[in-house]
């Protein structure tokens, strides 16, 4: 699985969850694609998969990882607020 995390969401990621385990999790599966969320949360041994990236953490679950080949995450800051933008390719 490859990580595509762009320098803005780094510096968001390392200032709000400094040595923090992150979960990729599906937030919303439509046929038009799906909507993935990050929350902090604890690895589930045997059911989900650690990655470092230059010190941050991210869990994803195996199943779940079987359906995509790359996450990409970006930060966005605009009138509409602020929030991540995880999108993955399949």
């Amino acid at each position: 699985l490859k990580f595509i995390i762009s320098s803005e969401a780094k510096k968001q990621l390392h200032r709000l969850y400094p040595k923090k385990m992150l979960r990729i999790f599906p937030k919303i599966k439509t046929w038009a694609g799906i909507t993935y969320k990050l929350v902090q949360d604890e690895l589930a041994e045997g059911k989900d998969n650690l990655y470092k990236i230059e010190d941050l953490l991210f869990i994803i679950d195996k199943e779940e990882e079987k359906e995509v080949s790359y996450i990409e995450i970006d930060y966005e800051n605009d009138w509409a607020g602020e929030d991540f933008i995880i999108t993955a390719g399949f």
